[in-house]
């Protein structure tokens, strides 16, 4: 599963991703394990894991580069998963400079397992409770700094489900794991 490699275990990350096709480019054993030890070096320099202030559109751009230069394919539908993360990661920069995208997932990301699907409902409701209270602090932050209420253009911006957007994209690529979905980058 990916999401445990987004603690920073780029090796694994590089063999996860070597499975995100079912017509896979890069295919000898030297090409396969120049890649894993480029995705293991850029995770020790860029993605060290959670809590380490990890730019994840930083280290998304760098992994698409990398895939790139080893000619590792993915599919279609990673890669537009890719493409909107790393979109809603910049919109987060934007409505919130200090919001880390990459541990705002961590409760939805390290609870996703295929064993504890089940639970995953709990999980989400258990990540909705941190964003309202992270939402809230926001709030008293904005209207302490500003001097008046919030406006609704600040309120949706600063809401739970505008900061927990990319929590579900990036939940959503760790779902993938077993099965190749349809369509070819």
């Amino acid at each position: 599963e990916l999401g445990h490699n987004l603690a920073g275990d780029g090796r694994d990350a590089g063999k996860k991703l070597l499975g995100f096709s079912g017509k896979q480019t890069c295919n000898t054993t030297r090409s396969k394990e120049a890649f894993c030890s480029a995705m293991e070096t850029m995770f020790k320099e860029d993605c060290r894991g959670y809590n380490t202030d990890v730019d994840v559109g930083n280290v998304l751009r760098k992994t698409l580069q990398t895939l790139r230069i080893h000619q590792v394919r993915i599919d279609v539908n990673y890669a537009t998963l890719v493409l909107n993360v790393l979109c809603l990661e910049g919109l987060a920069g934007y409505l919130q400079p200090g919001y880390n995208v990459l541990d705002g997932s961590k409760t939805l990301i390290r609870n996703y397992r295929p064993w504890a699907r089940k639970l995953f409902p709990l999980t989400r409701s258990i990540k909705a409770a941190q964003d309202r209270r992270q939402y809230w602090r926001l709030r008293r932050q904005y209207t302490s700094s500003v001097g008046i209420p919030c406006s609704s253009v600040a309120e949706i911006a600063l809401s739970p489900a505008a900061l927990g957007l990319a929590v579900v994209v990036i939940g959503a690529l760790t779902q993938g794991q077993g099965g190749v979905p349809s369509g070819n980058a």
